[in-house]
């Protein structure tokens, strides 16, 4: 299984508090539970390799690799 790396929806900045709980399977299962607004909301996820998601037209940037 590829290192573990999670990433939120969108940009979080230094210092900014959160509370949040983040769950994962044996398999490459997980779910983060995000409490930062009044609703608290689920963001769930499966690991897979970058090509088994074929993406298509892809470019690369400045800082890629």
């Amino acid at each position: 299984m590829p290192e573990d790396r999670g990433e939120q929806p969108f940009r979080i900045g230094a210092g900014w508090p959160t509370a949040t709980a983040d769950l994962r399977t044996p398999t490459a299962c997980f779910a983060t539970l995000d409490y930062s607004d009044d609703a608290p909301r689920l963001y769930v996820g499966e690991v897979v390799e970058l090509a088994a998601l074929r993406l298509r037209g892809l470019r690369e940037f400045d800082g890629w690799r």
